[in-house]
């Protein structure tokens, strides 16, 4: 109806009208503090444009690399050294069991005019306790690379042939007929290996305590044991 869509029209105009009067009644009073329209227009559209639309979270200088975000910086994973495996005497290994060692002792001794410290020694005083070869086997737990010593007759053996021999898991690696005059030195490879046998014989066939002790009464003199492995090592 023509009448009713005019009396509409007439109220938009009058509210249109109104809101423009209120906005002249703030811009008057704005410029009665002295702040003028253009001021305010300024400050409207300053604060609409530092507002984003979709504000973006600040990533942390400190976020570790490969994980953004991350405030607190990725450490080093910590690792514990390896175990230093050192050189060690062969009076330090455990001792297999079952070895015939009645008559060997680690002793200091005397090689061929050069001294050895902490020496496997065979050696029996008028008769000898256990049987020829006395045989002195240890655990390596395949930690050692080398085995290494000098054999020989120490200053107080008699100077005759004696048989060494070396075994390592079981397997003869090594035999060595040494002389007072004549020590040898001993190398041999044992990487990764667990067991290590020594065997050290009597010169002479061995004499029982009642035996040795008839001789000896009628002055008979038997040759015995006496030789040495000086300062047997293994390494690393």
């Amino acid at each position: 109806m023509p009448h009713t869509e005019g009396m509409a029209e007439h109220e938009r105009v009058r509210k249109g009208w109104t809101g423009l009067g209120r906005t002249a009644d703030v811009l008057g009073i704005l410029g009665f503090f002295g702040i003028s329209a253009a001021v305010v227009t300024s400050w409207l559209t300053a604060d609409n444009a530092a507002m984003p639309t979709n504000p973006t979270p600040p990533v942390s200088s400190t976020a570790g690399a490969g994980n953004p975000g991350n405030s607190t910086p990725a450490s080093a994973p910590s690792s514990s050294p390896a175990q230093e495996v050192r050189s060690t005497s062969l009076s330090e290994l455990s001792l297999v069991s079952g070895s015939n060692n009645t008559d060997l002792k680690f002793d200091d001794v005397s090689i061929h005019g050069a001294r050895y410290e902490d020496s496997l020694r065979y050696s029996c005083s008028l008769y000898c306790n256990g049987k020829s070869p006395a045989t002195y086997e240890v655990d390596l737990g395949g930690r050692y690379s080398k085995f290494e010593a000098m054999s020989g007759i120490p200053s107080t053996g008699a100077d005759v042939s004696t048989k060494i021999e070396i075994d390592v898991d079981g397997q003869l690696k090594g035999t060595y007929m040494v002389q007072a005059t004549k020590p040898m030195p001993i190398e041999i490879a044992v990487k990764g290996a667990q067991r290590l046998r020594i065997a050290l014989y009597a010169p002479a066939p061995l004499r029982t305590p009642l035996q040795a002790g008839v001789d000896s009464a009628g002055g008979v003199q038997h040759v015995l044991p006496d030789v040495a492995l000086g300062k047997p090592t293994l390494l690393p």
